[in-house]
């Protein structure tokens, strides 16, 4: 919701100082969107557009608001993105790396506020946080300086923690950041990480079944509209399934897996661990 929010100011502040001129003009503002989501995403959209109703946009009214979702599917947003640039919008807003990364590329004019972007800089989506120039403003999750934070994290909690599955999209450049700052962490904590990556929902039982032939000691999900988008029809059932075992801490391979579940980017950015930077200050003096 905190994240709903500033995306909200973000378009106030573009658009909202003028909403009154507009209305008496009789100015109907396009909003385009771009989603990796579903139109039945629990939660979907529904906040950014109350949030912009209550900000004084109102569809039917004097604002129309262009929807495009990709349901999981990455290679969908050139088009879409294109698609919403010739309908003339006065603002899109992009949801995560790839649709940002989409938008900007469809468009040098058409200001563009971007909502869950993992690492704009890193992805080359703007020059900086702070001067970030082009057409494109909004928000940096900063995720993937606490990739190294959850893998610390899942270490705390599973023991003895040697191998790790990490499920993520290979098609999202914020993710590849995040699984690059989860490769430079394992070196330090010692952890050994089995990369499974996805593309499409078609993916899932191929990764799954790597995953299970691994039998890694825990499970990491990089987060974006590929991998839970498919949380309930797939990830999560299979990891039910893997605990129906007859050991509660074992399975019959050997390995339980387990999987740390962070729900805010927030709560995680609490101090490492003292092995974390006992091995890392050894690693940066050798």
């Amino acid at each position: 919701m905190r994240r709903i929010g500033l995306v909200i100011l973000t378009i106030s502040i573009l658009l909202v100082p003028l909403v009154t001129e507009a209305q008496q003009a009789g100015k109907i503002w396009r909003i385009g969107i771009l989603s990796g989501a579903s139109p039945a995403s629990p939660g979907g959209l529904t906040p950014l557009l109350q949030g912009l109703r209550e900000a004084g946009l109102v569809e039917g009214r004097n604002a129309v608001f262009e929807i495009r979702y990709t349901e999981g599917r990455t290679e969908l947003f050139p088009a879409f993105a294109a698609e919403l640039v010739t309908l003339h919008p006065d603002i899109v807003v992009a949801i995560g790396t790839p649709a940002i990364a989409a938008a900007k590329q469809a468009t040098s004019t058409i200001p563009i506020v971007m909502a869950a972007a993992s690492d704009p800089v890193g992805a080359r989506l703007v020059a900086s946080l702070a001067h970030p120039g082009g057409n494109v403003t909004g928000l940096s999750l900063l995720a993937p300086e606490l990739s190294a934070k959850r893998l610390d994290l899942l270490t705390q909690a599973v023991s003895p923690l040697v191998r790790v599955a990490v499920l993520w999209n290979l098609d999202n450049e914020g993710m590849a950041l995040r699984f690059r700052e989860t490769q430079a962490a394992s070196r330090v904590l010692g952890v050994s990480i089995h990369s499974v990556g996805v593309r499409t929902p078609a993916d899932f039982d191929g990764a799954f079944a790597a995953i299970t032939r691994e039998h890694p000691h825990g499970l990491l999900v990089m987060a974006d509209t590929v991998t839970i988008g498919q949380r309930k029809h797939s990830w999560v059932s299979w990891l039910h399934r893997r605990s129906a075992y007859p050991s509660p801490t074992r399975s019959r391979h050997g390995t339980t897996i387990r999987l740390a579940s962070f729900r805010s980017h927030t709560q995680s950015q609490s101090s490492f661990s003292p092995s974390f930077r006992a091995n890392a200050s050894r690693s940066s003096t050798t």
